[in-house]
């Protein structure tokens, strides 16, 4: 739906959750959440109308990057 509307989507699946492998670092902290995020926005390449939306835990990173400081784009 959002593709059909012009919107690139990127669906990764977050660190430990099939079929990611277990972090190497044992680090599930929000903070290593929230920058696995931005390292997918910067793989595939920021556009400038990047929107982040999340679900249960990826709720909670997205809604803590604007907070972030080496979140160079994000916004509430």
């Amino acid at each position: 739906m959002l593709a059909d509307a012009g919107w690139r989507v990127v669906a990764p699946f977050m660190r430990g959750y099939a079929p990611s492998s277990v972090s190497s670092l044992g680090s599930y902290h929000v903070g290593a959440l929230m920058d696995d995020a931005l390292r997918v926005l910067d793989a595939a390449g920021p556009t400038g109308r990047d929107v982040i939306i999340g679900h249960d835990w990826g709720a909670i990173a997205g809604a803590a990057l604007p907070r972030c400081p080496t979140a160079r784009s994000a916004r509430p």
